[in-house]
């Protein structure tokens, strides 16, 4: 096992009768709880992260489609005549 740190705060005396009375109920220590809180938090801020980064994954793929989709665009109507050509008059006009 690595080393171990110690992690200590103070709560007002209402919340420690709480947490005291939800120990005895749930048959737990009070190290098994504040581990098991600590390691449920730090569990959903990683699936959260994950999910945010897949987001955003599939906004960039989407963005990218859509690039290139308008320079697909871009490129068909660079083909045509520009606004200061005029038309040639190849029918004899």
């Amino acid at each position: 096992m690595g080393a171990t740190r110690t992690i200590a705060f103070q709560v007002s005396e209402e919340l420690y009768q709480k947490i005291k009375d939800y120990l005895t109920a749930n048959h737990m220590t009070q190290k098994e709880f504040m581990i098991g809180l600590i390691e449920e938090a730090l569990e959903q801020d990683l699936e959260e992260t994950a999910e945010e980064e897949e987001t955003e994954d599939v906004d960039y793929e989407e963005e990218s489609d859509e690039e290139d989709e308008d320079e697909e665009q871009d490129y068909d109507d660079s083909e045509g005549t520009s606004e200061d050509e005029e038309p040639s008059q190849e029918m004899g006009m």
